[in-house]
């Protein structure tokens, strides 16, 4: 892959043919992460029973690389997902318990996590039971747990910061599921696309998998690219069937760019105040809004009516995703009723920079233009903590001081 250079790692996903777990990964290897890098980090999922390994082939004239995940599963009755053959059935608890077992790195469980937070949260809408109550079937096979945590790896590995993505095309018709013959996009894949740009081809075939909804939900942005960026590398990452109406390829874009001083956006902002609640529900609260992607959660002591002592909850999350996190806030609390606005919001752009320290690698943020603020990354600190058996203050003071000794 080309050297890095300073600024920040963006990627852009040309999804002009859809989007699946799959052709994530595969567009990432063939954009120039190593097969052996992603295969040493994937085997630190205390899981086994699968290999992977790539193909090159073409789709259409275009020259790609195919991702293959080979188990030891037997496939489910049923056409599955992208025409893969997928097996088993998961809960969302027994996923992110995988995933927490591990010794992936933090940031790579944090993405993890997060896409399939929101895929069961479709799921859970779909099919109209909660979040933990999702029995994941195709998605939740092994080939497509090692497809979301390989995509996760592929952007550490790649030290992607921020993810973008185009339009996405979607295909129509019918495919058939361990719940017969739904239609397309499918449900929980059309649920995901919410507020998201979509372009619907005249294709009969799935072009947007669940997975790949899942994964460009939680964590791309269709905003506008930062102009310019310097392009480093391209991939193309194949699909697994051919289309004779254009390449079955995601495109993947990998590069850099110089972080404005400071980024103005918009989020939305949830509240609602509650004064009859358990308030150990918070905690379960707060981390599962935050795996939904919510960019903020917190309470605030306030006087309601009565005299009575309650809190007021206010939750922020990007533009055009408090749809689901209100439900979520409803379904998990005692609320009757939420305040949403959108808000215009200025931040300073930031990158990430490693240091080295006596426990370990520890990754700092860094303002733009504010190097002298840089603050070490929390779980970075308080895994090494734990490893060492040392008070986290102590990993967070070498960090720092490893900081301010940079050469």
């Amino acid at each position: 892959m080309t050297e890095r250079g300073s600024g920040v790692r963006i990627a852009y996903l040309d999804c002009f043919s859809g989007v699946s777990g799959d052709m994530f990964v595969a567009a990432f290897l063939d954009a120039g992460v190593k097969l052996d890098d992603l295969r040493e980090m994937l085997r630190r999922l205390p899981i086994r029973g699968w290999s992977v390994r790539t193909e090159s082939t073409k789709r259409g004239s275009l020259a790609a690389t195919r991702f293959v995940v080979d188990t030891e599963e037997e496939p489910p009755h049923g056409a599955p997902e992208s025409g893969r053959h997928h097996a088993g059935e998961r809960r969302l608890s027994d996923i992110l318990e995988t995933i927490r077992a591990s010794s992936l790195p933090a940031s790579v469980k944090d993405t993890s996590a997060r896409v399939f937070s929101e895929l069961a949260g479709a799921e859970a809408v779909v099919h109209g039971v909660g979040p933990g109550e999702v029995h994941f079937h195709e998605v939740g096979a092994l080939d497509s747990v090692i497809d979301i945590v390989g995509a996760a790896c592929c952007l550490h590995l790649s030290g992607v910061e921020k993810l973008y993505a185009s339009t996405l095309a979607v295909g129509k018709g019918q495919i058939q599921s361990r719940h017969g013959a739904l239609p397309l996009p499918a449900p929980a894949a059309a649920r995901l696309l919410v507020g998201k740009n979509v372009h619907v081809l005249d294709v009969e075939a799935e072009l947007v998998t669940p997975t790949g909804a899942a994964l460009v939900s939680a964590l791309a942005s269709q905003k506008a690219l930062p102009s310019p960026f310097r392009l480093d590398s391209v991939g193309h990452g194949a699909g697994t069937n051919e289309l004779a109406a254009l390449p079955n390829l995601l495109r993947v874009f990998i590069g850099t760019c110089q972080p404005a001083p400071a980024e103005i956006g918009w989020v939305d902002v949830i509240e609602t105040t509650i004064d009859d609640m358990n308030p150990q529900i918070y905690s379960f609260l707060q981390e599962r809004l935050f795996q939904m992607g919510a960019l903020e959660v917190f309470l605030t002591p306030v006087q309601m009516k009565k005299g009575r002592p309650g809190s007021l909850l206010t939750v922020l999350s990007e533009s055009g995703r408090a749809g689901r996190l209100a439900e979520e806030i409803f379904g998990q609390t005692t609320t009757l009723g939420l305040r949403i606005s959108t808000q215009q919001r200025m931040e300073l752009a930031t990158s990430f920079e490693e240091v080295e320290t006596s426990f370990g690698t520890i990754r700092m943020k860094v303002p733009a233009g504010f190097t002298d603020r840089a603050s070490p990354e929390y779980e970075d600190c308080a895994r090494a903590a734990r490893e060492a058996g040392v008070p986290v203050v102590a990993v967070l003071d070498a960090a720092r001081a490893a900081w301010r000794g940079r050469g």
